[in-house]
């Protein structure tokens, strides 16, 4: 009776499993991406990983024309690296782990961090040492949270770490780290600090010149700027530093003993900072909604922005062997530039990995739906999800919790936003 009760069970559960492997990705494509890394080696090998906990790893082998899922790291990805000297070897920085791929990206190997080390917002591979790896992070400490800086000389294995500020009337906070191309010794950590006592905001640039074994703070930026997001270091010149705020871009000539505010204030949340040793005088920012460019150096700049949709572009990388090819990731998709930034298309076949918070049909016209994405975007399809259209981005606005579609009319909905 045992026999015939297990041969009536897989009887039962064949036609189950041949329905489930019916499933197949309908799109949207796109999705909401925070980190990004580009082979040294080959501009055409890309990585991205989700915002999300577990993240998912999606990799480019053509610079965008086609992705395809790899893995998975059980952590909410902030930022990744690949080793200059074996593209097989990728570090991925979370909030309490840093990861590590050598299978380029299949598999993930969790690396612990020294107790109360959280959020690991820029992960970087020394240049010419690539066992030495380095991140920058937040330390909890005296219940406080304080400006840190991580590093690891055998790849992840074991880490120190520094606490750039301890005092304990304020709260500090980094959000990025760069190693200087020319000079490795040279290392910059960027953040802010707060002051609870005073209400104050001060951003802030450390400087390491051995390698991130000490630091110090460089020069006051202009206390307009806020916070400091991104720190980029020129390819050749040493004096020249980027340090992307909160409000606008501002550059060092000197090593960071001085910084000036070279960009409008109005370039808001400079996430990320690239250029290319293919024409040092390319800077890109990207920042929330807009990507800024300057050609000069940091003279001018202007936006770069048609064709991008979305906000929170924290993905920014640029071709190392062709000034005309950047790249980008935000919340809604991964873009290409191959004009210097004057025009921006997806690149994303393949790349199912938009998150769908909210869904509904049409009564009137079943094959008619439409979709949020987290509030970064809607998008409707009127052939059953065989094709989509992203919609206007309505100001302001949250996540949709429901649509209310007119009954007769399948172009006349109400959305109802969950923080609005």
């Amino acid at each position: 009776m045992k026999i015939k009760r297990t041969l009536f069970m897989v009887m039962w559960l064949l036609p189950v499993a041949a329905l489930f492997a019916q499933w197949q990705a309908m799109g949207p494509l796109g999705g909401n991406f925070r980190a990004m890394a580009t082979t040294p080696s080959n501009d055409n090998i890309q990585y991205i990983a989700t915002s999300a906990s577990p993240s998912s790893i999606w990799k480019t082998t053509d610079a965008g024309n086609t992705w395809n899922r790899i893995g998975s790291v059980n952590d909410n990805v902030y930022s990744m690296a690949v080793d200059p000297t074996n593209a097989n070897i990728i570090y991925a920085g979370g909030i309490s782990y840093m990861s590590r791929s050598t299978d380029a990206g299949v598999t993930w190997t969790q690396q612990s961090l020294p107790t109360y080390h959280y959020y690991l917002y820029e992960t970087r591979v020394h240049p010419t040492t690539s066992t030495t790896i380095m991140a920058s992070c937040w330390i909890y400490i005296n219940n406080n949270y304080h400006m840190g800086f991580l590093k690891s000389t055998n790849s992840g294995t074991t880490w120190t770490s520094e606490s750039l500020s301890v005092d304990t009337t304020t709260y500090s906070y980094s959000y990025c780290m760069n190693i200087d191309p020319t000079n490795p010794n040279n290392v910059y950590v960027g953040g802010y600090i707060y002051s609870s006592s005073s209400g104050t905001v001060t951003p802030a640039v450390y400087k390491s010149t051995d390698c991130g074994n000490t630091f110090a703070m460089t020069g006051a930026l202009p206390a307009s700027t806020y916070y400091v997001y991104s720190v980029l270091v020129h390819q050749t010149n040493s004096n020249y530093v980027y340090a992307g705020t909160q409000y606008g871009v501002c550059r060092s000539t000197n090593g960071g003993t001085s910084w000036t505010l070279i960009s409008p204030s109005t370039y808001y949340y400079n996430f990320s900072l690239t250029t290319t040793p293919a024409n040092t005088n390319i800077i890109y920012s990207s920042g929330y909604g807009m990507i800024y460019r300057t050609t000069d150096g940091g003279t001018t700049w202007a936006s770069s922005s048609t064709g991008l949709a979305g906000y929170y572009f924290y993905g920014l990388a640029a071709s190392r062997t062709q000034a005309n090819k950047v790249y980008a990731a935000n919340n809604t998709d991964y873009y290409r530039s191959t004009d210097t930034g004057a025009s921006w298309a997806f690149a994303h076949t393949g790349l199912y990995a938009m998150p769908v918070s909210q869904m509904a049909n049409a009564p009137s016209a079943q094959g008619t739906i439409y979709i949020d994405n987290e509030g970064a975007s809607q998008c409707r399809s009127t052939n059953n999800g065989a094709t989509w259209t992203r919609m206007t981005q309505p100001i302001g606005c949250g996540v949709i919790c429901d649509f209310a579609i007119a009954y007769n009319d399948p172009n006349t909905f109400l959305e109802l936003e969950g923080s609005g």
